[in-house]
Order: structure tokens, then C-alpha cells, then sequence
């Protein structure tokens, strides 16, 4: 499936794709199946740092596929970078809350958008 934000704006971001747009969709923000690399921070009892590849996209969240012991409840700053039309990649700044932990053989975390920002320029380390 191709996908890639087709127009973004401080406080907007259009996702595209070029797969099947037929099936009708029950959520409250159309999913989108991306997997990108990802960076998560998050502060309890000390600063950590983590890393997964994203499941799925969406407006409102992702679920992102790690095998970190963060906690639902946890306030997490999310960096991503998404291909784009408009430039070669944009960089987004996400911060948001842990609203689901699944251990199981393919673990990972829900995590719910609560401010979403787009960054001028690829995010360093």
C-alpha cells in the first residue's frame, strides 16, 4: 500500500493512499498500515528513551510495535518522519498518552495524539 501526507500544516495533516479506500471505516480517524521508525520519551521515575516501528496511523493515534515495559497511563513525546509529496520527508512531534499495552507475541503500545506538531526541519538525536 503506498501512503504519504499529502498536504501538512501546523495545525493539519492530510494523509493519502493509493490502497483500497472502499472499506468503510468504524473509527473516529481512518487508520492508515505505515511502518516507519520511531522514537519515543518518556519521563517515570527517570528519562527513557525507546525505539519501535510504527502498525498503524492515524489522525487521533498509532500503535506502535515495541517491546519496551512503559505502562498504559504514560505521557509520551513521539518523533516520527513520514515520507512525503510535498518534500523529500516531514518530521512529526507527538505528544500523547499510552492507552494500551499488549504483550503478546507481537507487543506493542496504543497511543493516543494529544498536541501534534510539525517540525521545520528532520529531527537529530
Amino acid at each position: 500500500m503506498f501512503f504519504a501526507i499529502l498536504s501538512a500544516t501546523p495545525k493539519c495533516i492530510i494523509l493519502g493512499s493509493g490502497g483500497d479506500m472502499n472499506i468503510p471505516e468504524r473509527r473516529k480517524a481512518q487508520q492508515f498500515s505505515i511502518r516507519v521508525p520511531v522514537t519515543v520519551k518518556y519521563t517515570q521515575s527517570g528519562h527513557y528513551e525507546f525505539t519501535g516501528v510504527s502498525r498503524d496511523l492515524s489522525g487521533s493515534g498509532m500503535f506502535l510495535q515495541t517491546d519496551s515495559n512503559i505502562e498504559e497511563g504514560a505521557q509520551v513525546e513521539v518523533i516520527l518522519t513520514l515520507p512525503s509529496k510535498a518534500s523529500e520527508q516531514v518530521t512529526i512531534q507527538v505528544r500523547g498518552t499510552v492507552v494500551r499495552v499488549e504483550r503478546s507475541s507481537q507487543p506493542g503500545i496504543a497511543i493516543e495524539f494529544e498536541k501534534l506538531v510539525i517540525l521545520p526541519e528532520p529531527w537529530s538525536a
